[in-house]
């Protein structure tokens, strides 16, 4: 997740998190459609590289 500073200050809300949640929920309908199977998951560490800025919040990983 890479939060853009200020975003959601008028909210009083994170709104960056709601979109990362409904993204998740596409990807996950998505996921099923293709009849992928996996899920999400909190790593104890990225698989990749993270950027600087960026922060991590959980994978899909396949089964």
């Amino acid at each position: 997740e890479c939060k853009s500073p200020g975003y959601s200050n008028v909210l009083g809300y994170d709104i960056q998190r709601i979109d990362m949640g409904i993204a998740a929920c596409h990807f996950h309908l998505a996921a099923i459609e293709k009849m992928l199977s996996g899920e999400f998951k909190k790593l104890p560490a990225p698989v990749i590289a993270v950027p600087k800025g960026v922060f991590y919040n959980f994978s899909w990983v396949s089964e």
